[in-house]
């Protein structure tokens, strides 16, 4: 029998359950800048494909198996995430080996032709030492993908990003990740970030601000008194699709002919128009080829406390995120220590034993297992199944010199890195990230 439902408990129940979650799938993390199915894309290609080139038919399929995807394919999902055309990825995280789109068409190959990897840019900007404090998601008892990973510099910002929710939209530019991390060691060292200006690796038309607008304009040259040149479109914009705005152009009589002799690599239309269009001003040429687009960010995230939440600018969204990469630092460091004081505790133990064995050898020869382990007992070893199954090569004079060494390294890490903050680390992984 039909469980029968009001009208307000649907609205309460499912209708909340489904806005919500197409709010998760489609807004992205304030934390890593990726959205679920690009976090499982991450997890997949680490824990499956690390230091492997695979087509990206095959990674989607394998992604999706241990990842606990369950809506459809994510080969567009890996595409997009390693595209580099101007206008796609400043820092992609995913290689493109063939033909992933460009500036003539964002159209890829079919997957089965084209190929990926995690790319240098990835292992740059996510630190393994920070896998150790990263909270994975469960499921169905499996655990999957974390709920977030810890970029040094914000993947929202290098990459920019699109979606839109149930009741939220977000659009973000992308910037250039030199300004990024400057703007993030002005706001440790207590400075006033500077305003940034959105930025497109290879772009080479012109951006600017207007409050939380972008103002991007292409390139267009007067050749001569009938000839323009166009080299560079707005973002967004593709050689293909605007072969159709010349095109209508040309129906009004303001173009005559154009010859495209765009490449992947660059644009470049020559258009043949009046004397009365070439001596326009430029800005009126700029308006009449539809070279000038404006573009509104909207920065509203995820944030950390999974909660929807809207920035008013980007240095708003910066102060943010550096407060909260703080904050993981420091366990980054609680967590370093703990790992290099149990080191320091098994080395010590280990020398104790060895030194011990090697005055005991003899007797203990003689003696039964459960009496050597009472004899370890009463002088407090404690992890004596280990020590026990130590390779005898491995019991001598030298192997205690070498483990004093070790020891001796591990005392030097352990007061360096308690006298680092929070702001030192993250400053000394700056330092190491060549934009």
């Amino acid at each position: 029998m039909t469980q029968k439902k009001t009208l307000t408990d649907f609205f309460k129940d499912e209708v909340r359950d489904f806005s919500i979650y197409s709010c998760e799938r489609n807004i992205a993390s304030g934390v890593d800048g990726l959205k679920p199915s690009q976090r499982k894309v991450v997890f997949g290609m680490q824990k499956k494909f690390n230091n492997q080139e695979v087509k990206v038919s095959i990674a989607a399929a394998g992604i999706q198996e241990i990842s606990a995807y369950h809506h459809g394919s994510l080969e567009g999902v890996i595409v997009n995430m390693a595209q580099n055309f101007p206008g796609a990825n400043n820092m992609p995280l995913l290689s493109a080996s063939g033909q992933f789109g460009s500036r003539i068409s964002p159209e890829a190959s079919a997957s089965r032709y084209i190929s990926t990897e995690l790319t240098d840019n990835f292992r740059k900007l996510f630190k393994p030492v920070d896998n150790n404090i990263l909270e994975h998601n469960e499921d169905d008892g499996v655990m999957v993908e974390p709920k977030f990973y810890l970029p040094v510099l914000p993947t929202l910002l290098l990459n920019g990003s699109q979606g839109m929710g149930t009741g939220f939209a977000s659009s973000v530019f992308a910037y250039n990740p030199a300004d990024v991390k400057q703007n993030i060691l002005d706001l440790i060292n207590g400075r006033t970030p500077v305003p940034l200006v959105p930025w497109y690796r290879g772009f080479t038309g012109t951006i600017e601000r207007d409050g939380d607008q972008a103002i991007i304009t292409g390139v267009l040259k007067v050749v001569n008194t009938t000839t323009i040149e166009i080299t560079e479109l707005p973002i967004g914009s593709y050689t293909t699709k605007y072969r159709e705005t010349l095109n209508a152009l040309e129906d009004r009589g303001i173009v005559k002919s154009y010859s495209d002799d765009s490449k992947k690599a660059y644009t470049k239309f020559v258009v043949k128009v009046s004397r009365e269009v070439a001596s326009m001003e430029m800005d009126k040429l700029l308006q009449t080829f539809k070279l000038i687009k404006r573009d509104s960010e909207n920065i509203t995230v995820w944030t950390d406390d999974f909660k929807i939440k809207k920035f008013d600018n980007v240095n708003d969204y910066l102060k943010w995120f550096v407060a909260f990469r703080l904050g993981k630092y420091a366990e980054r460091r609680e967590y370093m220590l703990r790992a290099i004081s149990a080191d320091l505790v098994r080395h010590t133990e280990e020398i104790r034993f060895i030194k011990l064995y090697l005055k005991r050898s003899t007797a203990w020869s003689k003696m039964k297992d459960a009496d050597v382990r009472e004899e370890l007992v009463a002088d407090k070893f404690e992890n004596i199944e280990n020590l026990l199954s130590t390779p005898v090569n491995k019991l001598t004079g030298e192997a205690i010199e070498r483990l004093e060494r070790e020891l001796q390294k591990l005392h030097g890490e352990f007061l360096t890195l308690g006298g680092k903050t929070s702001q030192t680390l993250y400053k000394e992984d700056l330092a190491e990230f060549k934009a």
